[in-house]
Parts: C-alpha cells; structure tokens; sequence
C-alpha cells in the first residue's frame, strides 16, 4: 500500500477516459484480487495505478538485466 500512499488516485487532478466493456471487466477482475492481496477496499483507479506501477518496474528490471548481459528464463 506504499505506492498507493505516496501517489495516491484521489485528489484534486481527474483523468477521464472511456474503456471498452471488456477492459472493464478485466479491471474490475484486477481490482478484486488487489483488493483481496492487500485485504484493502481499492477503486479501479487503485488497480490502474498498481498496474503501472508493475508494468513501468518490470520494464526497468528487464532494460537492467539486459544491460548487465543475464539471460533469464522466460
């Protein structure tokens, strides 16, 4: 809950966007079980933000790995 806490998704700046009905479905999925892990009630706009937050990490990871020359098993 530290990333939600340091960048939290309510406050004074709103970003609105519209989604197919699928992505929601996947969203509300996401939420569950992020709510269900971190035993907290979270938004769609909690799992968003920690879906970022895991895609922009492990991208890094990966550019890192790749820089020092470790081959991985993906």
């Amino acid at each position: 809950l530290q990333h939600l806490e340091a960048i939290p998704t309510m406050g004074d700046v709103a970003i609105d966007f519209a989604i197919p009905p699928a992505t929601d479905d996947l969203l509300e999925k996401a939420r569950l079980r992020y709510s269900a892990v971190l035993e907290s009630d979270l938004t769609v706009g909690d799992a968003v933000s920690l879906l970022l937050f895991d895609y922009v990490v492990e991208d890094k990871a990966d550019a890192v790995i790749a820089m020092l020359g470790i081959e991985t098993l993906q």
